[in-house]
């Protein structure tokens, strides 16, 4: 299902749709090019220049990027377009490559007498149809450079090389560090020497859950199991190089991680400056959303992966992005890219030296008004960053502090509490077990959500129970000042209420947590009309659990 009129003009209605979007900022050319879109102030018209061969000297436009491809890949390629980025962005149908002349109008429509730099994906249609507009404009007269980016690092231990590597999600940075460059004025060629060196230290690997559906075509382009993944595929389906089953965030971080890096460790030692070899590994890492992969799922991926980057692999994270930046269209999954930084010399590209400051630089130097593509949000290695590898150091169980929300300590369970847990442990073993059918009746009446959250709490409740029999087996040496206090049946009910309502959360938890406190208040309110020291009586604990019913339902 997808909201379009006409699926044959899906791209060309999309395009119109975001340069209205963005008036006055973006204008498409006229047809036959209207899927060309441009930054206004970067045209010929705008600029005050004369046609080729007549350009004004009061023409001051910077060098200009000109990128493009396939659409279905948004916001790349024309949500690129603006200040500090692209000048135009040539974009072709879904997943088909723009044709020549549509790029060579692309190239007249923004190139001033600084020069074009053509920044294109490796693939055989981009690069024909990109190459051949160059060598029409260069014959015009025009200074153009064209920049081939292969990020894809999946198909390096393949022994088929036919296809070479494809340029995935890493090309988008180096529309960002070179449109920055072309700002600050740098001449055409140190442009293209800065955006050579980024193309060149440059990997990227990703990983589908599921298909996208190309418009015209209507159905997956192939065909994934509900519980495999497959892992190094294209950004048009493209088939990777393994299937597997679905593993967690954390195992699918380390295994694209562990894919990725022998390859840039073969880069890093076979360096001209075999000097920098032993450093370590400075880097910027990206994270791309593949087109329908939710923001929860992002950002704990970017959590892992940034983790078994710092933690594991002793990367020096200088950089991170992460969000939809090259797309396929709906398809779930992410890709990963890390882009080397020069250790401590630089590292010379032609007549330009290049160097991490310099990179950094580029990469935090704000842009202007876009079309959207571009998010400025980072993680830099100047913030603490912790290990999420580890489990967090604040717990909730029966067994915290005496000082948080009352007394819940039961290291000192009596024995009608430790009966309690004793069978409360099974129960929620079983409760467990039955997620699913959980789930399956909520999602009939609800939102589907009850059977995770009845798990949360039986998790959390087994580890508390676990953690005060780990306590009772400790032998503890009590001097004269000390006394052991047994924790009543009452309070350990409270405990539980508390435990419950924190892991569970939302109504839910409320409801238990309300439930095992009132329960706990009815059981005091009895032990104050008899011995502290005596069990409570059968009659109590049924009037307390009537109490407990009786809260619930007013609710």
């Amino acid at each position: 299902k997808k909201i379009v009129n006409n699926r044959l003009e899906a791209a060309s209605e999309m395009l119109a749709g975001l340069v209205q979007l963005h008036h006055p900022l973006l204008s498409q050319l006229t047809p036959p090019h209207s899927n060309v879109v441009v930054l206004q102030q970067h045209t010929t018209a705008a600029s005050g220049a004369d046609d080729v061969g007549g350009r004004k000297e009061q023409d001051q436009r910077p060098v200009v990027l000109v990128s493009g491809g396939g659409s279905g890949h948004e916001p790349a390629h024309a949500g690129y377009v603006g200040l500090g980025l692209l000048s135009a962005a040539v974009c072709g149908d879904v997943f088909a490559s723009p044709s020549t002349d549509a790029v060579y109008a692309a190239i007249h429509a923004v190139t001033g007498p600084k020069g074009c730099l053509l920044i294109v994906k490796n693939y055989t249609g981009d690069k024909l149809n990109f190459g051949l507009a160059a060598e029409m404009a260069r014959a015009d007269g025009l200074k153009v450079e064209m920049l081939i980016v292969g990020d894809d690092c999946a198909l390096l231990a393949s022994a088929d090389q036919s296809v070479g590597r494809r340029g995935l999600a890493g090309t988008v940075l180096v529309h960002k560090i070179c449109g920055a460059a072309a700002a600050e004025g740098c001449p055409l060629q140190e442009v293209y020497e800065i955006g050579k060196y980024v193309a060149n230290n440059m990997w990227t690997m990703g990983v589908a859950l599921s298909s996208c559906i190309v418009p015209a075509v209507g159905s997956p382009t192939f065909d994934l199991p509900g519980d495999e993944i497959e892992v190094g595929l294209g950004i048009h389906g493209e088939p990777g190089i393994e299937r597997r089953a679905l593993p967690s965030s954390k195992d699918l971080a380390s295994l694209l991680l562990s894919r990725m890096l022998p390859h840039i460790a073969q880069a890093h030692t076979s360096d001209q400056q075999s000097k920098e070899a032993e450093e370590q590994l400075s880097a910027v890492l990206l994270v791309n959303n593949l087109g329908s992969t939710t923001h929860m799922e992002m950002s704990i991926f970017a959590r892992d992966a940034l983790s078994h980057c710092v933690h594991t692999h002793k990367i020096d994270v200088q950089r991170m992005y992460c969000g939809a930046y090259l797309t396929a269209l709906e398809m779930h999954g992410v890709s990963l890219t890390l882009l080397r930084l020069p250790g401590q010399q630089h590292q010379r590209v032609g007549q330009s030296a290049v160097t991490a400051l310099r990179l950094l630089a580029l990469l935090d130097r704000p842009v202007g008004h876009n079309a959207g593509g571009w998010s400025s949000s980072y993680h830099s290695n100047q913030r603490p960053l912790a290990d999420a590898s580890a489990e967090s150091a604040v717990t909730v169980g029966l067994a915290t502090s005496q000082k948080s929300r009352g007394n819940e300590s039961l290291r000192h369970a009596d024995p009608q509490c430790a009966t309690l847990l004793a069978l409360l442990k099974p129960l929620a073993q079983a409760l467990i077990s039955q997620e699913p059918e959980f789930t399956k009746l909520d999602q009939q009446t609800g939102d589907g959500d009850f059977g995770i959250t009845l798990t949360r709490g039986c998790q959390a409740l087994i580890h508390a129970i676990d953690s005060c029999n780990s306590d009772t087996t400790t032998t503890t040496t009590t001097t004269n000042s000390e006394t052991t206090s047994h924790v009543c049946l009452a309070e350990c009910v409270h405990v539980i209420g508390v435990l419950l309502q924190r892991a569970m959360g939302g109504t839910s938890g409320a409801l238990y947590g309300l439930f095992c406190i009132r329960v706990a208040a009815a059981l005091r309110a009895g032990l104050r009309q008899q011995d502290s020291s005596s069990a409570v009586s059968d009659a109590d604990i049924a009037e307390s659990l009537l109490q407990g019913s009786l809260a619930i339902s007013h609710e």
